[in-house]
């Protein structure tokens, strides 16, 4: 009887089970008689790992390039953008200020200037006043010294009085003698 536990015979060891696809996807390293490869085919699939694993190691090297090259466009980028972002944002910022502190300013001036307007139309109001009470108090002493002077002149010398009135009633309000509006110019 065979000796099913020597160590060369392992029922259960180089068993498993069998999927139909097997027979489609599987590669061996055999050729499709059970014997092993040449030296030839060896090399050729020595060839072939090494080709392969050197097109992953380009395609790393290619992928750690690319992320190094989109790491520092995307640092480049957000310095750039923070770069100008900060100047448009100080720009603004000072736009706003200027127009904020111009607007406070015309407040603060209005403010100041409100009672000066009320008390520069009292003052001007005032000189109107005063200057009707003058022009009054002027026609007043015009017409008293007038009239001493002209009862002075009466008295003195009537002759001469009676000449000034009629060289007046001859003359027009504007000065000119009443004689010249009637000739032709």
């Amino acid at each position: 009887m065979s000796n099913t536990h020597s160590p060369k015979f392992d029922r259960h060891g180089d068993w498993r089970r069998w999927q139909m696809d097997e027979l489609t996807t599987k590669q061996s390293n055999h050729t499709s008689d059970g014997e092993v490869p040449t030296a030839h085919q060896r090399k050729v699939q020595a060839a072939q790992k090494a080709a392969e694993l050197a097109r992953q190691r380009e395609e790393s090297e290619r992928q750690a390039l690319h992320e190094r090259i989109r790491q520092q466009a995307e640092k480049e980028g957000y310095a750039a953008g923070f770069e100008q972002g900060h100047k448009e944002g100080l720009e603004k910022g000072l736009e706003e200020a200027g127009e904020q502190a111009k607007t406070e300013l015309d407040a603060q001036i209005h403010k100041a200037v409100a009672p000066l307007e009320t008390l520069g139309r009292q003052f001007s109001d005032a000189l109107e006043r005063l200057d009707d009470t003058i022009a009054y108090d002027l026609v007043e002493l015009a017409l008293a010294t007038g009239k001493q002077l002209a009862s002075d002149a009466l008295r003195d010398t009537p002759e001469q009085i009676l000449t000034i009135v009629r060289e007046l009633l001859h003359r027009t309000p504007s000065g000119r003698p009443a004689a010249a509006l009637a000739q032709p110019r």
